[in-house]
């Protein structure tokens, strides 16, 4: 028995935690920092909105017109509002899902169905490649949206071919996504899963959204037991998630 080895760790487990609290209170006021600068700006509007009704004569229509711009202006918080809700519970453990037992083969079937629907208004290629027999538990309503919103992504940075490969390794399966676009600088791949994190600042909230999609589409992974990340490479950006598979199907 040693008395002071006893103390050495017990001031380490002490400094750590100082550590971690600390870390824990920097996220917190960055975060609060962020949401009150994307929510400063709609407000702005919206009381200068208001304020015209009140310094100007206005007919019908031009009050229609500022009654929809307020109401969009609305909907923008809120629909803010709702995805902060959702990253805190998934990152708590506390938003629900619903998993059930699936070929991935057959939702990515669907997906590239809707996309080739889509490609009739987009000059994009799509290629998918995947075998069958990709067994995993899930919620198949959050994993389609979180590679829809990757798609999307790929979209908005402009790429023109959009490639999916999905195969199934030792223990999980791979899915991953590449496409040609404007890419995404090295010193970002860490950080592009951090709220209200953008790579293209110059893009407005309807091409860039909140900043808040890549978020989610970790804490929908993560609460699956799985892993996503970006993958280095020269023009473009590649994305890889890593789902658990299920060794045979248990249905009969």
């Amino acid at each position: 028995y040693n008395s002071q080895d006893e103390i050495g760790e017990l001031s380490n487990s002490f400094n750590f935690m100082s550590k971690e609290l600390a870390n824990i209170k920097r996220i917190r006021d960055d975060l609060l920092a962020s949401i009150s600068h994307e929510i400063r700006s709609p407000l702005g509007r919206i009381r200068g909105y208001t304020e015209l009704f009140f310094d100007l004569k206005l007919d019908k229509k031009e009050k229609d017109l500022y009654y929809k711009s307020i109401l969009q202006e609305v909907d923008f918080i809120n629909g803010m509002v709702g995805e902060i809700i959702e990253i805190s519970r998934l990152e708590f453990g506390k938003e629900e899902l619903y998993k059930e037992e699936i070929d991935l083969a057959f939702l990515f079937k669907l997906i590239e169905e809707d996309l080739n629907v889509r490609k009739s208004i987009q000059e994009i290629t799509y290629i998918f490649n995947y075998d069958k027999d990709l067994y995993c538990l899930i919620d198949v309503d959050k994993i389609r949206r979180v590679i829809q919103n990757i798609i999307d992504n790929s979209i908005k940075a402009k790429a023109t071919k959009i490639e999916v490969n999905i195969k199934k390794l030792e223990n999980d399966i791979e899915i991953t996504i590449d496409d040609n676009g404007v890419g995404i600088p090295e010193e970002h791949l860490e950080i592009v899963f951090e709220k209200f994190y953008r790579v293209d600042k110059s893009r407005d909230r309807k091409t860039g959204g909140f900043g808040l999609g890549l978020a989610i589409c970790k804490g929908i992974i993560n609460g699956h037991g799985g892993k996503i990340f970006f993958i280095k490479k020269s023009g473009g950006a590649k994305i890889c998630i890593l789902i658990p598979s299920i060794k045979t199907s248990t249905k009969s």
